[in-house]
C-alpha cells in the first residue's frame, strides 16, 4: 500500500514537472519589458504580444490622455463662450 502511494506521487509529480516545462517552452518575452510571458496567465494574448504588466500601463496612459485631452477641449469650448473679454463677467 505505501508503494503504491509512493508510485502515485511520484507520477504526480512526474506530471507537474511536464505541465511546467510545457509551460515555460511556450513562454515568449516581452517586447516591450523583456518578462517571459506565458500563454495561460490567465488572458488571451496571441504569441508575441505584451506581458499584463507593459499592457495595463499602457491602457492607463491612453486613459490619462483622453482624459486630458477631453479636459482640454472643455477649456477651449468655455474660452470660446465667454470670449476674449469673459473675465470680467
Amino acid at each position: 500500500r505505501r508503494t503504491e502511494h509512493t508510485a502515485q506521487r511520484e507520477r504526480e509529480r512526474q506530471e507537474r514537472e511536464k505541465a511546467e516545462s510545457r509551460r515555460k517552452a511556450a513562454a515568449w518575452p516581452c517586447p516591450t519589458c523583456h518578462r517571459q510571458v506565458f500563454p495561460d496567465d490567465g488572458e488571451t494574448r496571441p504569441p508575441g504580444s505584451e506581458c499584463t504588466i507593459c499592457t495595463s500601463i499602457k491602457r492607463r496612459e491612453q486613459q490619462e490622455a483622453e482624459a486630458l485631452a477631453a479636459e482640454e477641449a472643455a477649456a477651449r469650448e468655455e474660452a470660446k463662450k465667454n470670449g476674449l473679454f469673459g473675465f470680467l463677467r
